[in-house]
């Protein structure tokens, strides 16, 4: 992650500070004053400046706004750019935050003087510092906040990188798999078709089929009056006792043909009786065949009339006519051709996705295995700390244990924690007084590698002698590798800053305010003076001249 370090601060009409100008140093800077003076406020501002909640009560009695501004340098592969990149803000040399609120509730955030959703920014903003108040809760005894410092305390962070990547694959796999069951009809939108399609086939359906049948069943229903009439036909054609019309037609041909002999004239006369005659022999022909394909059957009859009623039943069922039936099964036969093919990619989509379960479970066991290791001695590395802030029966202890599958793995890193001899560690939450979270804080980040502004308030409170000195000693420690800004009512801690600002309360006849300024030379000298207390001036001055030549 690249670094951030906040270079300005201009803080105006927020509570009793008027107007506070601070040029910040990159390692340790001290906000030291009497109490009251309004040190806190000036942290306040700052989390406002990063999205904080704002209220009314904050804007201070000098207008009827607050306004803080915050100048950060930033390395342009920080993550907070790619964060902002959705609203336009490309990175840059500097990032530039301005918070105004006012009185009646409305409030405005700003970066690179373009307006922003502050809900929306704030997670993004929230990764250019850490801001923890004395008393707040400790963020990092939240199971996520929890676990992002043990995976920073990892000596190999490639587990991390591996088992996000797996919880990405495994839910892209599990998108496809979702996608495919929905194709394949999720189980009863199929299975309805397969049945629906399976009673049509049943049916056994066939174009044009009801006209056919239609028209047979009046045959066979008419059968008797039918060969009746064709063998009426054939008796005129043949005749009996008298002769048929074949005969007589045949008689009629040949006298023409005997005409012909004598009269040219009757030949074509003699032509058309020969005409008629073949069409005679012909139309008995047919009316032979027709009288011979008469069916009496009645069972047949009835065998019709029954597929007719299932055919009426059918679209009476469907609601169209024989056609429609037709349509919907083919209709159908597509649907479940599709089913068919959706099944068989789920069932390779089901592969994909047992196949990236087993390699996230893999990946997620070996991250376990890495955090439960580290975390043995990280905690151990805690309590030491802790045990030289005047904590000496102090125990911390970082477990880890099963959690939900996330894209951080299947484990929720807590805190527990013990201050007594004699009694068991608990949540940390739980138990720890203000001072003691603030001390767990310091010791927690003194073995972390973040590098990130460190806003603290009264970290060292009730804090003296050797303890206080460790406090000292360890966030300059600290400041070697990140920009701290606490405020301190301890002279070693102000002794130990390489900026050392004051905050102090002015009457004027309009009232109170506050200002902050550096202090340099002997006004530092004198500043960490009245912080010893209980000397007379010359020692206490001589004691201060000493605290700063040891700390330099």
């Amino acid at each position: 992650m690249g670094r951030a370090l906040l270079t300005t601060i201009r803080v105006h009409n927020v509570g009793v500070v008027r107007q506070a100008h601070l040029d910040l140093d990159p390692g340790l800077n001290v906000l030291t004053g009497e109490s009251g003076a309004g040190k806190s406020l000036i942290l306040g501002a700052i989390a406002a400046g990063l999205g904080a909640r704002v209220t009314a009560e904050q804007v201070g009695p000098h207008g009827d706004r607050a306004a803080v501004h915050l100048a950060f340098a930033v390395d342009p592969n920080h993550p907070v750019w790619a964060a902002l990149a959705g609203f336009g803000v490309e990175p840059d040399d500097t990032l530039v935050l301005t918070r105004e609120w006012r009185r009646d509730g409305r409030s405005q955030l700003r970066v690179q003087g373009q307006p922003v959703p502050v809900g929306t920014v704030r997670p993004a903003l929230a990764e250019l510092a850490d801001v923890v108040g004395q008393h707040a809760s400790l963020a990092l005894e939240q199971g996520r906040e929890a676990r992002a410092w043990l995976d920073a305390l990892l000596a190999d962070p490639e587990p991390v990188r591996v088992v996000a990547a797996r919880w990405a694959e495994r839910a892209a796999a599990a998108a496809a798999r979702a996608e495919w069951a929905r194709a394949a009809g999720a189980g009863d939108e199929a299975q309805a078709a397969r049945a629906e399609l399976e009673e049509l086939r049943r049916l056994r359906l066939e174009p044009d089929e009801e006209e056919r049948l239609a028209a047979l069943q009046v045959r066979l229903a008419h059968g008797r009056q039918l060969l009746e009439a064709y063998q009426a036909v054939l008796g005129e054609l043949e005749g009996g006792e008298v002769p048929g019309l074949v005969d007589r037609l045949a008689e009629v041909r040949r006298r023409l043909g005997e005409a012909a002999r004598a009269d040219a004239g009757a030949r074509e006369a003699e032509a058309l009786a020969a005409d008629a005659e073949a069409l005679l022999a012909e139309l008995r022909h047919r009316a032979f065949r027709l009288a011979e394909a008469v069916d009496l059957d009645p069972e047949r009859l009835a065998a019709v009339e029954e597929r007719l009623d299932v055919l009426a039943r059918a679209k009476r069922r469907w609601r169209t006519d024989l056609a429609g039936l037709l349509a919907r099964m083919r209709e159908l036969e597509d649907a479940v051709r599709r089913y068919d093919e959706a099944a068989f990619e789920l069932s390779r989509a089901e592969r994909a996705y047992e196949a990236a379960e087993r390699a996230y479970r893999e990946a997620a066991a070996a991250l376990t295995r890495a955090r439960t290791e580290r975390a043995r001695s990280a905690a151990d590395a805690v309590t030491a700390l802790l045990r030289q802030l005047d904590m000496p029966a102090a125990v911390f202890e970082v477990r880890v244990e099963p959690d939900e599958p996330g894209p951080e793995g299947v484990d929720r890193v807590s805190f527990w924690f013990t201050a007594n001899r004699g009694q068991e560690v608990r949540p940390l939450a739980r138990v720890a007084s203000g001072g003691e979270l603030a001390r767990v804080a310091l010791a927690t980040w003194a073995v972390h590698s973040e590098r990130r502004l460190l806003v603290i308030d009264e970290i060292d409170a009730g804090l003296g002698g050797q303890a206080a000195r460790t406090v000292a000693g360890l966030l300059a420690s600290l400041a070697a590798r990140r920009q701290i800004l606490a405020v301190s009512h301890q002279p070693v801690v102000a002794a130990a800053a390489t900026a050392h600002f004051r905050v102090a309360k002015t009457e004027h006849a309009g009232g109170t305010a506050a200002a902050a300024d550096r202090l340099d030379g002997p006004a530092r000298v004198e500043e960490i003076a009245r912080m010893l207390s209980g000397s007379d001036r010359r020692t206490a001055l001589a004691h201060a001249r000493a605290l700063l030549a040891g700390a330099g």
